[in-house]
């Protein structure tokens, strides 16, 4: 899609550029996404179970995180998150890399759920605890740190170009 799009100043090409754009809603990439995070929530909420039938501790924790990949997989389909930006780009009058001023918002949320999560967190073994911090950086990282360099380039009109179609490719 970007390809087509940046390459060869086709955006739609019968359909398909806005059907795979990545950086794109309510394609499929936007629903594989949300098809992710809802299926991961379903397995939190059987391990949440389990651990209940064992007695094992956390388990309020583990089904608020199966909820919120709930909301996630909403979010990521119904495109929640794009409804904040203007209205607090324009509140706070933002630019720059807080273009997409979604981000502040969710920044701050992730930054609570952090302190909320931190007992869980420590509760967790050892390899176990490093692949889940790298997978939580990874995804945190793409989501609010790649939208955060996107911003960037899209507040300074480039959006058409292709470090802007790379930007979104990574994240």
């Amino acid at each position: 899609a970007e390809i087509s799009r940046v390459g060869f100043g086709h955006g739609r090409l019968l359909g398909l550029v806005p059907l795979f754009d990545l950086d794109g809603e309510a394609n499929l990439p936007a629903s594989y996404s949300a098809g992710l995070l809802a299926l991961s929530a379903v397995a939190l909420w059987l391990i949440a179970s389990w651990r209940k039938q064992v007695g094992a501790p956390y388990v309020l924790h583990l089904r608020f995180l199966s909820l919120l990949l709930v909301f996630m997989a909403f979010d990521e389909a119904g495109q929640i998150h794009e409804l904040l930006t203007e209205p607090v780009r324009s509140a706070l009058g933002l630019g720059g890399v807080l273009y997409y001023a979604w981000v502040v918002v969710y920044g701050a949320i992730v930054a609570g759920l952090a302190l909320v999560f931190l007992p869980l967190m420590r509760h967790v073994a050892g390899t176990t605890r490093r692949l889940l911090l790298a997978a939580i950086a990874l995804y945190v990282g793409g989501a609010l740190g790649f939208e955060l360099a996107g911003g960037g380039v899209a507040d300074a009109g480039d959006r058409g170009t292709w470090s802007y179609a790379a930007l979104i490719t990574v994240e």
